[in-house]
């Protein structure tokens, strides 16, 4: 385990000593390779590092997290010894050592090489999804060690049954983790990415955290695994994260092919984007979104600030490479794609503005709810009225028609969290009139849980429905056709 320290300049790792050292022997070619693999791909890596310190005293103290047993243990050992924390990113190159990634590398080619469900793995997904040493910001930590300890017993098992399906060997570790681990979305966290040291101190998490400890157990087991993220749904509140493994996919009775999949049952539904992790540079940001801005006057959804993220929104929905034409010239370079989040549109994708007249936005979901806009100074304005893509790639867009007025009966404000009307609560019924402002047509009192009518409402709209009072922002844009209500 990892403890807490300011890292010196002699822990660098000596890449030709790795490298005369693997060129002696044929056999350790792929050793070879991987040392390189990690060589071409981690040095732009940088590992979010917790620093502890006693209150108004800036000096770091060394503190070991596997000593911690629980989240309210660590927290009345910060509150007792009145500590006070942070959080940095240093570089790779500063944190890991020869000796770390040599057995790093060991490790994961004996895994490789023994186990009977490894054997179908190419090389280039052993290399991008088994090897790395991490997922991508976390703290580097001995998780292949402490994993293959817990799993000892299961993994001889396996071996001596020959099994070669890894959703039944990720099935076992994954059930048995789930019994010291608990998922909270509002688990107490150190840091944003959270290394092993840190979830096992505290026991619980949310989906980013537990499927950061997923992978490691995969991993550790010889299952090439990482993490897709959705950043913002699009078509429900909030973000989402999932581990996926490499794993056989039965295309019929007699067909199948490997890919990369989540554990049947996850949660994955109508993401309006999802991203891999990639250990091997993919350098979407290098070489295209910073060409587009500049850096310091742009906003730039952070997750975005990446060279190591694969788009792989087409292996979750049907999507459209969505050309879209401005109503007037532009002048940047660069436009952003918008979703609506707990009651604003916030930027998820960006597109490069061709001729002034038009931005080409790839792999977008269709059936989603968009608004597309432009940097302004570090922020960013919108610069039509929003829309739907539909089925077709069309853009459909709110067309208010106050000659031909319907009723509405909903039950919700949206699919998801706390989202039932409550008898004797207010609420607000609003249209997204032409000019792409919302505008209130009517406000009506809940008399009964999960009922309220609304009579001679404009029809063709997109419509919100807003609890008056509270400023939660949980409401969700929707449709209503033959009286069926379409959530976006």
């Amino acid at each position: 385990m990892f403890f807490i320290f300011s890292c010196k300049s002699e822990n660098k790792i000596d890449f030709l000593y790795l490298e005369n050292k693997f060129s002696k022997n044929a056999a350790d070619s792929i050793r070879l390779q991987s040392l390189l693999f990690i060589k071409d791909n981690f040095d732009d890596l940088t590992s979010e590092k917790i620093i502890f310190f006693k209150d108004h005293d800036f000096d770091s103290i060394p503190y070991f997290l596997d000593t911690i047993t629980s989240e309210s243990s660590l927290r009345s050992i910060i509150s007792k010894n009145k500590l006070s924390y942070h959080s940095l990113f240093v570089r790779d190159s500063k944190i890991l050592t020869t000796e770390f990634l040599e057995q790093n590398i060991n490790s994961a080619v004996s895994q490789w090489n023994t186990f009977p469900w490894s054997k179908q793995i190419p090389k280039d997904i052993f290399l991008n999804y088994l090897l790395p040493y991490k997922v991508l910001l976390e703290y580097p930590s001995g998780w292949r060690t402490y994993f293959q300890k817990q799993y000892q017993d299961s993994i001889n098992k396996f071996v001596r049954n020959g099994e070669e399906d890894t959703d039944k060997v990720n099935a076992s570790i994954i059930a048995k983790l789930y019994q010291s681990i608990n998922y909270s979305e509002n688990a107490f966290k150190l840091t944003k990415n959270p290394s092993l040291n840190e979830i096992l101190a505290i026991g619980k998490g949310e989906c980013y955290t537990l499927s950061h400890l997923f992978v490691y157990a995969n991993r550790s087991v010889g299952i090439p695994s990482t993490i897709d993220i959705v950043p913002l749904w699009g078509s429900r509140n909030g973000s989402h994260a999932t581990e996926v493994f490499y794993r056989k996919i039965e295309t019929n009775p007699n067909e199948y092919t490997y890919s990369f999949k989540p554990s049947k049952g996850s949660f994955l539904n109508r993401p309006a984007k999802v991203f891999r992790f990639s250990f091997k540079k993919v350098n979407v940001w290098d070489d295209s979104i910073k060409a587009l801005i500049e850096p310091q006057k742009s906003y730039i959804p952070e997750f975005l600030k990446s060279n190591h993220l694969l788009d792989v929104t087409d292996q979750y929905a049907d999507v459209s490479n969505l050309k879209y034409t401005f109503l007037n010239r532009q002048s940047d370079k660069l436009a952003y794609i918008c979703v609506f989040n707990y009651g604003q549109w916030m930027p998820l994708f960006y597109g490069r503005i061709i001729n002034s007249r038009f931005a080409i936005f790839n792999k977008m979901s269709k059936n989603m709810l968009y608004q597309v806009g432009v940097p302004e100074g570090s922020s960013y304005k919108f610069v039509d009225r929003a829309f739907i893509l539909d089925s077709s790639g069309k853009m459909i867009y709110s067309e208010p028609n106050t000659n031909v007025r319907i009723k509405i009966k909903i039950q919700k404000i949206n699919e998801g969290e706390n989202s039932w009307v409550k008898a004797n609560s207010k609420y607000a019924l609003s249209i997204l009139n032409k000019k792409n402002y919302w505008e209130v047509v009517s406000v009506k009192y809940c008399e009964t849980d999960s009922v309220l009518n609304f009579d001679k409402i404009p029809s063709n709209s997109f419509y919100r429905l807003k609890e008056i009072g509270t400023n939660h922002n949980l409401e969700r844009i929707f449709l209503c056709k033959n009286d069926k209500i379409i959530w976006y």
